[in-house]
């Protein structure tokens, strides 16, 4: 088995005074695609945010591939679930993903040869090679999402967290991005996505973790049902089988 990308080792976070989670280990390996489930307000984009270090830890570590992870620029990639960008903002798509990269650059550092390969690499990745030239404030919900994902992609990361990026987007251009994912994933990340969707978990992810102020339920999608996850978000997973006889996990057209 690979060593974990991805390792969170006795995580505490409070706010407020209050334990949102507590001694929490998870670890993600390279090539997984993990769905991170769990009720409203249980603390999923906290702990996203605590691994990106935008939140105070009250204890605990994060490394990716056994590096502390704040002492590696660009090795953790995050798409939030509200992106203020300024899509507004007389821009093409080839400049917003560059955009992306004035961190590794330095704010007043002009793009080098080796900015623009990896921008145009990331551009091709997303799937945005035919709208490069296009002013950002003309693309529809889902190639917005691409840009923001190229962005991220931009600074080569090894992990990429993605906290509910499907709201707004229509189903089509989820099943082109879950596919995006998961080409990226076999390429060799490790794919954390915060999600509402349990059939969409259960049909594109490779793994589906559960928080309940610490990793609670760790499955493999083959091995659970969706009438068992529906269950176990509204803590009642005693009260139906784990896998259904005769289960349909696909989405309603």
């Amino acid at each position: 088995m690979t060593a974990p990308r991805l390792s969170v080792d006795d995580l505490t976070v409070r706010l407020a005074g209050r334990h949102i989670i507590t001694h929490l280990d998870w670890t993600v390996r390279s090539g997984e695609f993990v769905a991170l489930i769990g009720p409203n307000g249980v603390g999923k984009t906290t702990l996203l945010r605590s691994i990106l270090g935008l939140i105070p830890r009250a204890g605990g570590n994060i490394t990716v591939d056994g590096e502390h992870a704040s002492r590696v620029r660009g090795v953790l990639g995050y798409v939030p679930q509200k992106h203020h960008f300024a899509w507004d903002f007389p821009l093409t798509v080839e400049d917003a993903v560059m955009s992306g990269r004035t961190r590794s650059m330095g704010w007043l550092r002009r793009p080098r040869v080796a900015d623009w390969r990896r921008v145009n690499q990331a551009i091709e990745r997303a799937d945005l090679g035919r709208l490069r030239r296009r002013p950002i404030g003309e693309l529809s919900g889902g190639q917005r999402q691409r840009v923001l994902l190229a962005r991220v992609l931009a600074n080569e990361p090894k992990v990429l967290l993605l906290d509910e990026p499907f709201t707004g987007v229509d189903v089509p251009t989820q099943d082109m991005l879950v596919e995006l994912y998961r080409q990226l994933a076999a390429d060799g990340l490790g794919i954390v996505m915060s999600t509402h969707d349990v059939l969409g978990a259960l049909d594109g992810c490779s793994r589906i973790c559960g928080l309940r102020g610490r990793i609670a339920l760790d499955v493999d999608p083959a091995d659970v049902g969706p009438e068992y996850l529906n269950a176990w978000l509204r803590g009642r997973e005693d009260s139906v089988p784990r896998q259904a006889a005769e289960t349909t996990k696909a989405r309603p057209e």
